[in-house]
């Protein structure tokens, strides 16, 4: 198997720290190729890339995120949940708006690649990954609006599995006001 290891990337720079754990774990042999950077039409936002990727690394380096609009979130929460029960450990959330309604353009390639990976995760995982519904504009601004209801009543969790269950496997469509409901019920918000 293969990876791709650009010297310039912050990305890179911290995937290179994993990938001997991540083949001991999965009992695979990659083989590192070093590449340049991407095409200037593949990343958006392809001049703030640098200082962008530099502060995503750093944040990265020190603590796991969850947004609610990537699918990778959805993949990962339940290992993220029985890691976060570790005496050591926080469960957070970072806020962030998805790419699109930040004004950042996002190629139709782009987004096409990023769910076709994530299935094919969710495949081998066993995840339902199948009913997708749109986590962007009202859906996102509710679910975010509710974090604080969350937190402060103890459902913090229950509601951000609530959240990536609807958007990535039930398709619930959260800018109806049924849609938020069936959420906040799910996590016992309500």
């Amino acid at each position: 198997m293969s990876c791709f290891h650009d010297m310039s990337d912050p990305y890179s720079h911290l995937t290179t720290q994993v990938l001997h754990g991540f083949q001991d774990r999965y009992r695979i042999n990659l083989k590192p190729y070093l590449i340049s950077a991407p095409l200037d039409w593949v990343p958006p936002a392809r001049a703030e890339l640098p200082v962008i990727s530099r502060k995503d690394a750093a944040l990265l380096a020190d603590k796991t995120g969850l947004f609610f609009r990537n699918p990778d979130s959805c993949l990962a929460f339940k290992r993220i949940r029985g890691l976060a029960q570790r005496p050591d450990a926080e469960f957070r959330i970072r806020s962030a708006l998805p790419m699109v309604m930040r004004g950042l353009p996002v190629p139709k390639a782009k987004r096409r690649y990023i769910l076709m990976a994530a299935a094919r995760e969710a495949h081998r995982l066993g995840i339902p990954f199948d009913r997708l519904c749109a986590l962007l504009g009202l859906a996102i601004e509710g679910d975010h609006a509710l974090l604080d209801l969350a937190r402060n009543s103890g459902g913090f969790r229950d509601y951000t599995a609530s959240i990536l269950r609807r958007g990535w496997s039930e398709g619930v469509d959260a800018r109806a006001d049924r849609g938020l409901a069936s959420i906040v019920t799910r996590a016992r918000l309500d």
